[in-house]
């Protein structure tokens, strides 16, 4: 083999080492009625890798980076802050918030972790002891049934109706950036990007521009029949295959 070839060879495996590392981005996906799995953001193929027992409404990454995801389970009255075990969807309980009432919405951001409720009221939830802090109020009522707060990022989000927010994490208002097209029920922040599922319709997923609330379709999503409830990043070392 000559020089040329030798360098031809070469190239043609640098190519292929730069295409493995852009692989497509994926994320963990909770859906109504207790369905949870791995979503290809890019496809919108989805791996369900098992359900819940319940619908959770919203996921929220770990702030610290451990790879944990939390949700919130309504259990009785309250909601109980838990862990989901993601490659199975099994959740296991950390406490209880001592919240009631209709949560709206679950997220996170890189410093901490809230929740919305149907009253505009947004907590601070601690993720070692369970406990609720009231950060304040929106200033506006969430759209109910079509509201999500996003996770990853470190500011916070939320899609009502088809609006986006920017959310205060100081005392919990609501600034307005602009509409989406589409009815969001969940947001995550992948590779310096924000992807939303749809709560209404066929599934569907959306970038979503930061800026002005514009939402850009991506794909239909395949694999999964219920509506988005939630979406979380897979944080480094995290499961990216169901059962592993």
């Amino acid at each position: 083999m000559n020089f040329k070839q030798c360098a031809a060879v070469a190239a043609v495996g640098l190519l292929v080492s730069a295409s493995a590392a852009i692989a497509s981005p994926l994320a963990y996906a909770a859906f109504f009625k207790g369905d949870f799995g791995i979503i290809d953001l890019s496809s919108g193929a989805v791996s369900v890798c098992g359900n819940s027992g319940t619908s959770l409404n919203g996921l929220a990454t770990d702030p610290s980076g451990s790879g944990t995801i939390f949700a919130l389970a309504s259990v009785g009255s309250t909601y109980e802050l838990v862990t989901v075990n993601t490659p199975s969807g099994t959740l296991s309980n950390i406490g209880s918030t001592g919240l009631t009432g209709s949560l709206e919405g679950f997220g996170s951001t890189t410093t901490g972790v809230y929740a919305f409720f149907a009253t505009g009221n947004v907590y601070q939830i601690d993720t070692t002891s369970a406990s609720a802090t009231l950060v304040g109020k929106l200033g506006f009522k969430p759209s109910k049934s079509n509201f999500q707060a996003s996770n990853a990022n470190d500011n916070l989000y939320i899609a009502s109706g088809k609006t986006l927010y920017q959310v205060n994490t100081t005392n919990g208002t609501g600034t307005m950036i602009g509409p989406e097209s589409a009815v969001i029920g969940a947001l995550t922040y992948v590779n310096a990007t924000m992807y939303g599922g749809t709560d209404r319709g066929s599934n569907k997923l959306y970038t979503v521009n930061l800026t002005n609330g514009a939402d850009i379709f991506v794909s239909k999503v395949k694999g999964e029949k219920q509506q988005f409830f939630g979406l979380a990043s897979i944080p480094a070392g995290g499961a990216q295959t169901c059962g592993g």
